[in-house]
């Protein structure tokens, strides 16, 4: 009876904190509710305002209008739409009270034959079908005096870069004028159809999203290969993939940079796109390599074109002869390999460089070069013209020199012109006054879109969806360059690819114990095919080769070495897919089994002691 007494008021004291505890968890979230308050407890705080986005509020001028066009009365909307919905919303809720009074927010329902669907027409919003045959409004309209800009429409497919859209429409209520960047390119970067034939720009015949990019921050401008000057209205200068310029046009860029203009230079030891381009236009040679030799030895940059670097810590995937294999000159860059220090990569997460080069400051040098994006201490060099041998030839001649190698630097310092002045030459200079700034990155292939982005056809338009930080590089460079820094911290917010290092680690450790094996029997069945095509063409009489038993058992033999080697090299990439993925398995179980029952257990203990001590002072 006694026990029956104690079970039954250990029951009723659990059961009254429990509703002790709902009744303050009810009320602690109507007074969250009702005072907006927020606790973002992600590792980088993706639900929070950013820092960047709170200086571009300081700088806005009185009464910006936030007009916020959403179709709520659109029938059979998708749940997610919807909620995605609520949380744009929540997120221009954040910005009006950063602007402590100076904005305010309008949420228009756009319905057929409305005012509200006219205005959104004409600010350019573009609507999109709905399931039920109408058109969905989903965009942003953002107004300061005479300013406006507009997001026509809010992909949720573009969520994680959701802050630096609104962020990046209010800087065009900020900006006075637009920075002016030159394009400079051995590659067509620019449309040679029109924009809105979209099955052209899905085929990549239209402008790279790079070009699309730069023009929502800066006024474009494509520059001839062959110019023999830069207009004083280009303050940034972008040189893409420079392959065997002019003197004309190397003394032009020289005299650019040295006068005060800002330079990005991407060079390329072998250019794939390049390469697939004149293969496929049917090329008896091909020549993909491109250097600022002169240049760069007049600035103290060593950069070697007839050298590629490969990283075995972060390789790619990729078909070669029907086999995946991690192919480590496509290198997938994460957040150790950049400068956490630089304005430009402090933010970036990932990029990934395809059969890129190795830069270096000449020794000795009175200039600074701030390296940004490095590779793993896993990474070697090889000869550039060992890829033309394949990917398998490639990685076996890779081997890990345990060193990072540079892939992009900032170059700073007073640079001297790699050329004379003519006779009669006016306005040369031979030594910049000021620092120069020069961004060089030894690949020019990341700024492809099959490298960088995702095209989607979506109705009358296509949505580029980022798949790494490839192209925010570039224009958080060309932010920094302009002295517009805000939208930096802003920009790469949105994570790609969060890889588990440890994993990372182990993997690269299963693939090292079977590379051995791997490399062996490469080598083996390299000989014995060899043999092979020796001994077949031992003998020949007319047309036919002739052989004697003794030669042809031997062939036999061979054969089945062969044969045994194949099937033993099949084994050994399985086991090492198997490895992999069986780490893959073990990690999922302990994610999903044990990390919930060590949880459930820990509370089970905690619960436990308390019933056994409020047992006691029950008993006292």
């Amino acid at each position: 009876m006694l026990k029956s007494n104690l079970f039954l008021s250990r029951t009723v004291y659990s059961a009254k904190a429990l509703g002790v505890l709902a009744f303050v968890l009810s009320c602690l979230w109507i007074i969250i509710s009702v005072l907006g308050l927020r606790l973002d407890v992600t590792q980088e705080k993706f639900f929070t305002l950013s820092e960047g986005s709170r200086n571009l509020v300081g700088k806005l001028p009185e009464d910006v209008t936030l007009k916020f066009y959403f179709s709520q009365s659109v029938k059979n909307l998708p749940v997610p739409i919807k909620a995605y919905a609520v949380r744009v919303e929540d997120l221009l809720k954040q910005y009006v009270a950063a602007g402590k009074g100076k904005i305010s927010l309008e949420r228009l329902d756009p319905r057929p034959d409305t005012d509200a669907d006219n205005w959104a027409r004409r600010y350019g919003l573009k609507p999109v079908p709905a399931a039920d045959g109408s058109e969905l409004f989903f965009g942003l309209a953002v107004f300061a005096g005479k300013k406006e800009a507009v997001i026509p429409y809010i992909d949720p497919r573009r969520e994680q870069f959701l802050e630096y859209d609104i962020s990046e429409a209010l800087q065009k209520l900020i900006s006075k004028s637009r920075t002016t960047v030159g394009i400079l390119s051995s590659l067509e970067l620019f449309a040679k159809t029109p924009a809105n034939d979209i099955q052209a720009v899905m085929q990549g015949k239209g402008d790279w999203m790079i070009v699309n990019e730069l023009r929502k921050i800066a006024d474009v401008e494509e520059i001839a290969a062959d110019s023999k000057s830069i207009s004083d209205r280009i303050k940034i200068l972008i040189v893409h993939h420079p392959k065997k310029l002019s003197d004309e046009t190397l003394r032009a860029i020289d005299q650019f940079v040295l006068k005060g203009g800002k330079l990005i230079a991407l060079v390329d030891p072998f250019s794939r796109v390049d390469f697939d381009k004149q293969i496929q236009s049917g090329a008896k040679s091909v020549d993909n390599v491109s250097d600022l030799k002169s240049l760069f030895s007049a600035w103290d940059v060593e950069y070697d074109a007839s050298k590629v670097v490969g990283d075995l810590k972060y390789p790619t995937q990729i078909n070669a002869g029907g086999t995946n294999v991690n192919y480590p000159f496509i290198m997938q860059l994460v957040d150790k390999g950049f400068n956490k220090e630089s304005k430009i990569t402090s933010q970036l997460r990932q990029m990934m460089a395809g059969e890129a080069g190795s830069l270096n400051l000449r020794s000795g040098s009175p200039h600074t070069f701030d390296r940004l994006v490095t590779t793993s201490l896993s990474a070697g060099i090889i000869p550039t013209e060992t890829l033309q041998a394949g990917p398998e030839a490639s990685i076996r001649r890779l081997s890990n020199e345990n060193k990072e190698f540079t892939v992009a630097g900032l170059l700073k310092g007073k640079l001297k012109s790699a050329f004379t002045a003519k006779d009669g030459e006016s306005g040369w200079v031979n030594q910049a006054a000021n620092d120069a700034l020069v961004l060089i990155v030894s690949d020019a292939d990341f700024l492809a879109d099959q490298y960088s982005v995702q095209k989607i056809p979506f109705g009358n338009q296509i949505v580029a969806k980022p798949i790494n930080d490839n192209l925010n590089f570039i224009i958080n460079a060309v932010d920094f360059m302009s002295g517009s820094e805000d939208l930096i911290a802003i920009r790469s917010r949105g994570r790609f690819a969060r890889p588990f290092d440890k994993l990372v680690d182990i993997q690269e450790k299963a693939q090292a114990k079977w590379k051995d094996e791997e490399s062996s029997l490469q080598s083996k069945l390299a000989q014995t095919q060899a043999k092979l095509q020796e001994m077949q063409g031992a003998r020949i009489e007319g047309n036919r080769i002739v052989l004697t038993p003794e030669q042809q058992r031997e062939i036999e033999k061979f054969r089945a070495e062969e044969s045994q080697m194949r099937k033993r090299l099949r084994e050994v990439r399985k086991n090492l897919r198997e490895d992999i993925e069986s780490l893959g398995r073990t990690l999922a179980v302990v994610n999903l089994a044990l990390v919930p029952l060590g949880v459930s257990f820990a509370g089970g203990i905690v619960f436990r002691r308390r019933a056994n001590r409020n047992a006691r002072k029950q008993k006292d």
